[in-house]
């Protein structure tokens, strides 16, 4: 059976995100989508901008340096670029009735792509968005903030290439090797990094 991701119809976004950028306005965006919230096959969606998917998109910091890496498996669209987050997509096993589902995708993904040696705290930062190319009119972020106090973090999956730490002040010196979500996120002055 084919993967079956969370959809909501793309004109809901349009209401309460940025057509291109990032937003902490998470309540009114859930209003709005819950009710429209569905499962679709991973196939009827992944090209459709009828629908968009959304994307738990977790930023690592760790003694205020964000972890990066270049994505080298995976959408081969977004192949070999730069990226500050990692996550996937909300599948069934993620909504068991208890609230909030996506944090509970968040941490799956998580666990999925990378080990963390250490404690840390998350939280949800807000939403961002990119209607410029195919990706972005099918997907929205749920951006997350992983703070690590201290420890190493190891990618478990091949498709995280050449991960390490960086000052936020060197990624935003070469903003334009990232994509679009990664772009939207360093422009901001507003969110910890």
């Amino acid at each position: 059976m084919e993967e079956q991701v969370l959809v909501f119809p793309s004109k809901l976004a349009k209401r309460h995100v940025p057509e291109s950028g990032f937003t902490q306005d998470i309540d009114g965006f859930m209003k709005a989508v819950e009710p429209k919230l569905c499962f679709m096959s991973r196939g009827q969606v992944e090209g459709n901008p009828r629908y968009k998917q959304i994307i738990p998109f977790v930023i690592i910091r760790r003694e205020g340096q964000i972890l990066r890496h270049l994505r080298g498996s995976g959408d081969d669209r977004l192949a070999w670029s730069w990226s500050l987050g990692i996550g996937g997509h909300i599948n069934q096993q993620d909504v068991d009735g208890s609230r909030p589902f996506y944090r509970r995708a968040m941490l799956r993904e998580l666990h999925e792509e990378v080990h963390i040696d250490g404690p840390y705290s998350t939280r949800l930062l807000g939403l961002v968005n990119d209607e410029s190319n195919q990706v972005g009119q099918t997907h929205l972020g749920l951006v997350f903030l992983v703070e690590l106090d201290y420890g190493e973090v190891r990618p478990c999956e091949d498709g995280l290439v050449a991960a390490g730490f960086e000052n936020p002040a060197d990624l935003r010196a070469r903003r334009h090797q990232f994509e679009n979500w990664s772009q939207h996120l360093l422009d901001l002055n507003n969110v910890p990094f």
